[in-house]
């Protein structure tokens, strides 16, 4: 499913600041034999957030960096909690390049629309990788040591391209 996601960055030596925004349509999947992995993929694709949610997401969007999560919490539980792993498993692969991130993902499935929030941190090795995408552009050299938190707060939004397989969603 598609998601108009707000990403933000702060500084961990100066937390209340942000250093950096960008409104970027993330790619979210559901999977396994009872929903507990939750991948999302960050594209490249940006759209403008200062008029609000998008109404369509556009058929393009591809990933570019991806995360891995699994469900932390029992499935009928709501929102849904999983926390991201810094390890893909060997069996599997993602769509774009794999970013290793400490956090958790909430994701509510129980209202429309449906709305996803994630919390976390990135040390030094993992803010260089995707500070080096075209994501980041025009971002100034990350100093050794430096780390980031970082929060997501997204919307599912209608996109041809969503495939929902079964109905074990939530």
């Amino acid at each position: 499913m598609a998601m108009a996601g707000v990403v933000s960055f702060r500084d961990d030596a100066q937390p209340v600041q942000t250093v950096r925004s960008m409104s970027r349509w993330l790619i979210v999947s559901l999977w396994g034999d009872e929903s507990q992995f939750l991948t999302i993929a960050l594209s490249n694709t940006s759209f403008d957030s200062r008029t609000g949610w998008p109404r369509k997401a556009p058929i393009g969007i591809a990933s570019a960096r991806t995360l891995l999560a699994i469900r932390s919490a029992s499935r009928t539980e709501r929102p849904s909690e999983f926390s991201l792993t810094r390890e893909l498993p060997a069996s599997l692969a993602t769509a774009g390049s794999f970013l290793p991130l400490d956090g958790y993902v909430y994701l509510d499935v129980g209202d429309t629309p449906w709305r996803l929030s994630a919390r976390g941190r990135m040390g030094p090795g993992e803010a260089r990788r995707l500070f080096a995408t075209r994501c980041f552009a025009g971002r100034s050299e990350i100093a050794p040591g430096q780390a980031f938190t970082w929060q997501a707060d997204a919307q599912r939004v209608p996109w041809e391209g969503d495939r929902i397989v079964g109905a074990g969603i939530g």
